[in-house]
């Protein structure tokens, strides 16, 4: 499977399939490796890539907090000026959960 027999990411996608059924590559992981190789890059492997920075610093999550254990999601959304989302994973990462309205590692 290879650029250079004119074939389309996605034909070598479905001939792959056909032939390691759901153990073939993604078509997304398909198109990639092609791109790469019509770039002569022939290297497989995964590239690593930067995460997203975080949106705040658990340091200030964690003094408010600290501050008042009762406080609830929409509250710290409004003191921190983050979406609620954000919030919530960060206290999944800090492993902190709501109990009986107070705040609790688990």
């Amino acid at each position: 499977f290879s650029p250079s027999i004119q074939k389309t990411a996605g034909q070598a996608h479905v001939e792959l399939q056909k032939v390691y059924e759901n153990a073939a590559l993604s078509k997304t992981t398909c198109r990639v490796w092609f791109r790469r190789f019509e770039d002569i890059d022939f290297d497989v492997n995964d590239r690593l890539r930067e995460r997203r920075p975080k949106t705040f610093e658990d340091v200030k999550l964690e003094v408010l907090l600290e501050e008042d254990l009762c406080q609830i999601q929409e509250e710290l959304v409004s003191i921190l000026g983050v979406t609620r989302q954000a919030i919530s994973k960060r206290l999944q990462a800090l492993e902190i959960i709501q109990r009986q309205r107070t705040w609790i590692p688990y």
